[in-house]
């Protein structure tokens, strides 16, 4: 403090918990930013299926149509796999551990290329104009009506 009084005789509490609130918030986007991290670059997980020994198939949920018909369905561990197309970006997941790339095509563009992909995808950052040397000018021309504002 250089001499100056206060503004209020709580200012100073009010500075630190400005910067504790600050602080929180920054907190909070690194946790969201290394959790966002992980999720895109784990490109497999190990996850429960049921498995239909008559079909030779395996489903996520409980598949109503082979317990209706009397199949014997087990419940078993395998691995999902995340895929991207390669043409119009859209997500696709395979189950099994021998399984290494999606069968048929993409469902949306009939695409026959996949890439591997994260559970999530990569948020897209947005470039703004902001530093970008397209609004400058050479001298700072685009000013110079501030600059001279007070020449008649």
């Amino acid at each position: 403090n250089n001499g100056a009084l206060p503004k209020s005789l709580y200012e100073r509490e009010a500075d630190e918990e400005d910067l504790n609130d600050a602080l929180r918030k920054v907190n909070g986007l690194e946790k969201k930013e290394e959790l966002t991290d992980q999720l895109t670059s784990t490109q497999q997980i190990e996850v429960r299926c049921f498995h239909c020994k008559q079909c030779r198939r395996l489903t996520e949920k409980k598949p109503s149509t082979c317990f209706d018909k009397g199949h014997t369905v087990a419940r078993v561990k395998t691995h999902k796999k995340f895929w991207q197309c390669t043409k119009c970006k859209r997500r696709a997941t395979t189950l099994g551990q021998n399984v290494h790339y999606p069968k048929g095509g993409c469902a949306k563009c009939g695409g026959s290329q996949f890439t591997r992909s994260g559970i999530i995808s990569a948020p897209s950052v947005k470039l703004t104009s902001v530093a970008s040397k397209e609004g400058f000018k050479a001298r700072g021309e685009e000013h110079a009506k501030f600059l001279r504002s007070n020449k008649i």
